[in-house]
């Protein structure tokens, strides 16, 4: 858990700003974890609807190409350092 927060931790600090004004800014870490879980709660649902239609040969066999997605990490922008507003 701990190795998953520090994870979310640098990704999750540009919202702190924007969630301040929502009153929820220490909130964050949650947001991301709860996001997380839910995403996998229902990619897990629907693989489940995908092995009941076309059985789980089929769902291991297109599984098994989705660490391939992770190319697209390759091609995403360049973070810029955050411009600390100075009061």
């Amino acid at each position: 858990m701990k190795r998953v927060c520090l994870v979310c931790v640098p990704y999750a600090t540009p919202l702190r700003a924007i969630l301040r004004h929502c009153g929820i800014a220490n909130h964050y870490i949650g947001l991301f974890f709860g996001f997380a879980y839910g995403m996998g709660g229902l990619g897990a649902a629907l693989l489940g609807v995908m092995a009941d239609r076309t059985g789980i040969e089929y769902v291991y066999n297109a599984i098994a190409y989705l660490p391939l997605l992770g190319v697209v990490a390759a091609f995403l922008p360049r973070c810029q350092k955050p411009v600390s507003a100075s009061a």
